[in-house]
């Protein structure tokens, strides 16, 4: 799991530029080309998560995201609820690849169901795989839903583990300026790990997050 100290990072106030704040990307790559085109140098992009599925982009989202960053562009992005779902699925193909399981535990099952009914068939390299496993999805239950060896045997995407490292470094919540500045604001998605008490006293000072090392 996520370190408790990443969890939860924060970011001081931005004095030099603009902040902005964009939603679900979903695997739509051209309206994000544009936002990050339009960035000046001492501006900074946040992602509220769910990066991919559902659009025809998924890993050129995250190529671009790549990109700009390398460039120099200041983009932060928190988990959302299809980043954990992506997580999950990896982890159970990941698991049974070289040693495909004859039945996977319901809640093994219901990771991979979840997600490609989530649009997560892009993680697949084979177009037609794509449409038989959405395919599947869309006619099958979960509990009439097998995942046979062949479905561990399918070519995945080549990014999905840089994409998988990636995501495992992303916080759920991004605390910009100080707690008590009016002006300060907080980004995240959805599905929090946490109870409300659990972060108020998370956000509460003297249990201040980590300072992020970079602006």
């Amino acid at each position: 799991g996520l370190m408790l100290e990443k969890q939860i990072i924060q970011l001081p106030k931005n004095t030099l530029g603009n902040d902005y704040v964009i939603g679900d990307v979903h695997g739509s790559n051209a309206g994000l080309r544009v936002v990050i085109a339009h960035l000046k140098p001492q501006d900074r992009l946040f992602i509220v998560g769910d990066l991919f599925d559902r659009g025809r982009d998924s890993p050129d989202v995250f190529r671009l995201i790549m990109e700009a960053i390398e460039k120099g562009t200041k983009i932060y992005v928190t988990r959302g609820n299809h980043e954990e779902m992506f997580l999950k699925a990896i982890a159970v193909l990941t698991q049974f690849a070289n040693d495909p399981a004859p039945t996977l535990s319901d809640e093994l099952k219901k990771c991979i169901h979840t997600f490609l009914g989530n649009g997560g068939n892009w993680i697949f390299t084979d177009k037609k795989n794509q449409d038989d496993y959405q395919n599947l999805w869309d006619h099958t239950s979960l509990s009439q839903f097998r995942c046979d060896a062949n479905f561990f045997k399918m070519p995945t995407h080549p990014l999905l583990p840089k994409i998988q490292a990636y995501l495992e470094t992303l916080p759920y919540i991004i605390i910009v300026g100080g707690f008590d500045d009016p002006n300060s604001f907080i980004v995240c998605h959805a599905d929090l790990p946490f109870t409300d008490d659990e972060l108020q006293k998370r956000l509460s000072p003297p249990h201040k997050p980590l300072q992020a090392d970079e602006i």
